[in-house]
């Protein structure tokens, strides 16, 4: 419960008129004064003692950015040229009303734009520069993809009885709605193939559960100087996600055209919105985690506590378990959280809410770029027709022959919904998640599954028996009689039946009545008599 200047000043006043001789007040009065104003005991006494002062709140005027500008930026000689000229009071000339040099610079913080600020001190340059920050142009939904890779802070297991590792994750977000379209974690900083994932999946984006379309082909991606963003493999990698890129002076009459925009060196508050998004993640998300270590910590502080997990990993998660959580913050973030630094009358919306408030549909490129810029992932073993990732089971029929057989698992950050399978450097299939698999598609894995245990069911007792062969013939030429070599392995009653099942399963051969048929319902031009016959 919060209280008011004036609640506090009439409970005070009403408790000092009931003191004790000596100027006291007595404890029956300052705790139910304390609970009435939600204050603590301390604090009323407080009061008792100061009184309730009222704060003034310091709305600088130009004579204040005056004396600012005069300074060169520095806020405490502002404030000695202010109180030397009389532009304000200071606490020890009137302890009520005064102004300290603490509220003098927050009143600069609160009221007064920072290019003007920055203007003070670093001239025409940091003027200009800030002022770009502060006006700009975000006009609708996938006008700017924002991207920036941050530490979690967090330390977690590579896997299961693994080694520690530092999380890292890379972010897109849409400027104009705040919705984060991608997130995905690295080991360590990431790479130029976590930079075109992430650029691959915000961009082919995917539909909400009640089918809002969500992502698309932006105007511009903003994105900072590092390594992982701005070289030629990042660029490449755009144009194979379906859009071209496009340069001052260019033709932007295609609706595929997209430009690109680097920050200046140091200069994190041009990309301020999504950087604002990175301490939102690791205060919101980072910070419940075990394996948290706080960036803002001395040296000493945050050393230690890195030791004390290091010392301790069977109390830290794995990456798999991490990455399912931040996919559950993910969405809440998106869908259930109220953004209160969004422009205009989209203030106190979640980041889906704004992204529907503007009926904006945004291209989609082709989906073949799912597997043209596709995430390396992680190696695993197929086992019975399914891979494991993300702490979850994907299953496909073309997995079945390769039980045991290692493949490569690729996905793009944030699409949990399905994975890419390569085996020996190609794409094999696309392995859908468990709870997506329809009951079509599991019988048609059942059958599918039972056809090829019977093909080699059969390919197996032929290629005993030729082993046999080959092995007899070999016997029979060191000098071995025939009745003592062994004899072929013989089929049994239940692999009989199997090779019989798989040879009915063949297709059919057309017969000349039905290649006939076939003939008379086309065109007299078009029969080839070899065909019919």
């Amino acid at each position: 419960m919060t209280s008011t200047l004036e609640e506090r000043e009439a409970v005070i006043e009403a408790i000092k008129r009931h003191s004790n001789p000596d100027g006291t007040v007595p404890n029956r009065l300052v705790r139910p004064a304390a609970d009435r104003l939600g204050l603590s005991e301390k604090q009323i006494r407080r009061y008792l003692r100061d009184g309730v002062q009222r704060r003034c709140a310091f709305i600088p005027d130009d004579s204040h950015i005056d004396a600012l500008y005069a300074a060169v930026g520095n806020i405490l000689g502002a404030y000695r040229l202010c109180v030397e000229q009389g532009f304000i009071t200071t606490k020890e000339q009137d302890p009520k009303h005064g102004i300290g040099d603490r509220q003098f610079r927050r009143g600069f913080e609160r009221y007064v734009d920072a290019a003007i600020v920055a203007g003070a001190s670093d001239g025409w340059s940091g003027f200009v520069a800030r002022r770009a920050y502060g006006t700009k142009f975000v006009p609708h939904k996938g006008h700017t993809y924002a991207s920036d890779s941050s530490p979690l802070d967090l330390l977690c297991l590579d896997k299961k009885g693994g080694q520690v590792i530092d999380l890292w994750e890379t972010n897109l977000v849409d400027e104009w709605s705040r919705f984060a379209l991608v997130v995905a974690t690295t080991n360590g900083h990431p790479d130029t193939n976590v930079a075109i994932a992430v650029f691959a999946a915000g961009i082919n984006g995917y539909d909400a559960d009640d089918g809002t379309p969500l992502g698309g082909i932006p105007d511009h991606v903003l994105t900072d100087n590092g390594g992982e963003y701005k070289n030629q493999a990042v660029t490449t990698g755009l144009v194979r996600c379906g859009f071209k890129l496009v340069v001052d002076g260019d033709d932007e009459e295609s609706g595929q055209a997209i430009k690109r925009k680097f920050t200046e060196p140091e200069s994190g508050w041009q990309n301020g919105r999504v950087e604002r998004f990175n301490q939102t993640m690791q205060r919101g998300f980072s910070a419940t985690l075990p394996g948290y270590v706080d960036s803002r910590l001395e040296t000493f502080e945050r050393l230690k506590k890195r030791d004390y997990w290091k010392a301790n990993p069977h109390l830290l998660l794995t990456r798999d378990q991490v990455d399912a959580l931040l996919q559950r913050w993910l969405m809440k973030y998106n869908f259930e959280t109220p953004h209160h630094g969004l422009d205009g009358e989209l203030k106190g919306m979640t980041p889906f809410e704004a992204w529907q408030a503007d009926d904006r549909v945004l291209t989609r490129p082709d989906e073949k770029t799912l597997r043209l810029a596709m995430l390396s992932g992680d190696t695993r073993i197929v086992d019975k027709g399914k891979v494991r990732a993300f702490s979850t089971k994907y299953y496909s029929a073309e997995l079945d022959g390769l039980h045991g057989r290692s493949v490569e698992v690729r996905y793009l950050p944030g699409r949990t919904e399905q994975v890419e399978v390569f085996y020996m450097g190609q794409r094999l299939c696309t392995a859908l998640r468990e709870d997506l698999l329809t009951d079509t598609y599991h019988s048609n894995l059942t059958v599918r599954r039972d056809k090829q245990t019977e093909a080699h069911l059969a390919h197996s007792l032929s290629g005993e028996r030729l082993k046999t062969k080959r092995a007899n013939k070999q016997l029979e030429e060191l000098g071995f009689d025939r009745d003592d070599l062994p004899a072929e392995p013989e089929e049994t009653f239940a692999m009989q039946a199997a090779i019989t099942r798989a040879r009915k399963s063949k297709a059919p051969v057309a017969t000349a009545e039905e290649h006939a048929v076939l003939a008379s319902l086309l065109p007299n031009d078009d029969i080839d008599e070899e065909f019919i016959a």
